[in-house]
């Protein structure tokens, strides 16, 4: 199964870099916001809850199989992803959020708010996986590790990680709508 370097670089100026580096040594990277704003935060709960579910076209599955991180700003792009990786998508921001906030809902709540996004986003038939309390409070343990991690780290030092896709993806990249 296809491996994914996840390296979280605290850089000098304040900010943080996403450099995600795939199995033929190819990568992508992107500038995401001040390190010690939200953009960690969410890219972390996307390593762990892709990780801890073993979601295979989330946003690092995707990258894993040819993606680059610009794709997903491609206009009409979110109209071509996979109804896995608006899942993912939706899991990690609710739980960046609630990390950030330090306001946990409960597994029901979670899995109800999961449905609805999904729902709402055309994918009404996606079977999202059900997270059970334990599971969730897995994924929020590793969070809070991992960020930890992440602030104790020198200005200029990386945070690496290895994801592995439970599945590579066959999905295409988007290709850029017509205006």
């Amino acid at each position: 199964m296809p491996t994914l370097s996840f390296r979280l670089k605290k850089r000098a100026d304040a900010a943080a870099q996403l450099v995600l580096v795939r199995d033929d040594g190819s990568f992508t990277a992107g500038a995401i916001g001040p390190h010690a704003g939200y953009g960690p935060a969410h890219d972390l709960a996307h390593y762990v809850v892709e990780s801890t579910l073993g979601l295979g076209e989330g946003f690092l599955g995707l990258v894993a199989s040819g993606w680059e991180i610009a794709d997903f700003e491609v206009k009409g792009a979110a109209a071509q992803l996979p109804p896995e990786a608006l899942f993912a998508e939706s899991a990690s921001g609710q739980i960046s959020s609630e990390h950030m906030m330090a306001q946990a809902s409960s597994a029901e709540d979670f899995n109800w708010s999961m449905r609805a996004t999904l729902e709402r986003g055309g994918h009404a038939g996606y079977a999202a996986p059900e997270i059970d309390a334990e599971t969730l409070a897995g994924i929020r343990s590793k969070l809070l590790e991992l960020h930890l991690e992440w602030y104790a780290l020198p200005p200029g030092e990386t945070l690496a990680l290895t994801f592995r896709t439970a599945r590579p993806s066959t999905r295409p990249r988007p290709t850029p709508r017509p205006r």
